[in-house]
């Protein structure tokens, strides 16, 4: 079931107020200073528990502000795209059969998107690939011959075309189950095998855990269509992989109590 546009956006931009509202109401407690003037003991023991609440919230606020610049910048890109433009991307995006080495021909498009000519295709494709959506290649005397997607095509816009899924929550969930294994190894194919993901689900998540684990540690083979068989993290690697996970974990709790 496909969500419209304007219904993602305002809840994108809730689930962003949200995070940073939860953390305010623990700037009265500074309060607490005026009233030591008069009980010294009681002011006194209420410094000690605000300071171990200020700690656990700044701890917290930390993991917040992380997690709301991880999903600003894949949300960025949509948030004032023209609509016709957003119409282009999601097309490309659902039309994806696996999300690894797909491309698409220019002469294509006018069957995937007829409503534009073909001179309002070149500038609306102009457009995804400024937002980084996508990249294109050029032949002799024409402007744009094929059309690639990048990673961040399909982490602004599957939340969009598929129910109940989010790239960044799957990505945590590959990241834990690697951070478990004694040997700090994630076997793809095994993981595809138990989640009963299709390709087209678990390649975005990978393109996500490619920002916290090196890319010389990936296989780099394809086997029915994965980016690739097995991944595995140095200890670099494990430190980011951690903070990513408490950060979807973070706004995915915030989330939940509001």
């Amino acid at each position: 079931m496909k969500k419209s546009e304007p219904e993602f956006r305002r809840r994108y931009g809730r689930m962003l107020a949200e995070s940073f509202v939860v953390q305010l109401p623990f700037i009265g407690p500074f309060l607490v200073g005026s009233f030591a003037l008069t009980h010294p003991g009681i002011a006194e023991q209420a410094g000690r528990e605000l300071q171990h609440e200020l700690i656990g919230r700044v701890n917290d606020l930390e993991s917040i502000v992380a997690t709301v610049a991880r999903y600003g910048r894949d949300f960025e890109p949509i948030v004032d795209m023209p609509q016709e433009a957003s119409q282009v991307a999601i097309a490309l995006a659902g039309d994806l059969t696996n999300a690894t080495g797909e491309y698409f021909l220019y002469e294509n498009l006018s069957e995937l998107c007829p409503q534009f000519s073909g001179r309002e295709m070149v500038e609306l494709l102009g457009e995804l690939e400024y937002r980084d959506l996508v990249t294109t290649d050029a032949t002799i005397g024409q402007e744009i011959y094929s059309v690639s997607p990048c990673p961040l095509l399909l982490t602004s816009q599957d939340p969009l075309l598929f129910e109940n899924r989010n790239v960044h929550r799957d990505a945590a969930k590959m990241a834990a189950l690697l951070l478990e294994d004694q040997q700090y190894y994630l076997d793809v194919y095994g993981f595809q095998e138990a989640m009963g993901w299709p390709p087209r689900r678990i390649n975005p998540a990978l393109y996500v855990l490619k920002e916290c684990i090196d890319e010389r540690r990936w296989s780099g083979e394809r086997v029915d269509d994965l980016a690739t068989t097995d991944l595995m993290a140095s200890p670099r690697d494990r430190a980011a992989l951690r903070r990513f996970i408490r950060s979807v974990n973070s706004i995915d709790s915030h989330s939940s109590e509001t």
